[in-house]
C-alpha cells in the first residue's frame, strides 16, 4: 500500500468512526439520532483489496456489517437504472 494510499485509508476510517460514534442533528424529530448504517462514496473505483483493507481497519464488528461502499462504476450502475425508470414512466 503507498503513503497516499495509507492516509486516505486513515482518513476513510476516521470519518467512519465519527458518523458512527456522534449522533447527527435530525430536524424532523427535533433532536440527536445515531447513524444506523454509512456509504462511503467515492468518485474513482475500489479495489476490492482497498475495501478489505478499510473493513479490517475498523474495530466495531457492527460498523463493518453496516459499512457500505459505492464507487464509480456503482453510480453510472444507479443513475442507468433511473433512466430506464424515468423513460419508462414517460412512455406510460
Amino acid at each position: 500500500m503507498s503513503v497516499s494510499a495509507g492516509i486516505t485509508r486513515r482518513t476513510i476510517l476516521d470519518h467512519v468512526q465519527m458518523a458512527f460514534e456522534h449522533p447527527i442533528v435530525d430536524l424532523g424529530v427535533m433532536g440527536e439520532v445515531s447513524t444506523p448504517d454509512l456509504i462511503v462514496l467515492i468518485s474513482g473505483r475500489f479495489t476490492n483489496n482497498a475495501r478489505e483493507r478499510i473493513l479490517d481497519g475498523m474495530r466495531d464488528p457492527v460498523w463493518r456489517a453496516n459499512t457500505f461502499f459505492l464507487d464509480s462504476s456503482g453510480i453510472e450502475g444507479i443513475l442507468r437504472a433511473f433512466r430506464r425508470v424515468c423513460c419508462m414512466a414517460r412512455v406510460r
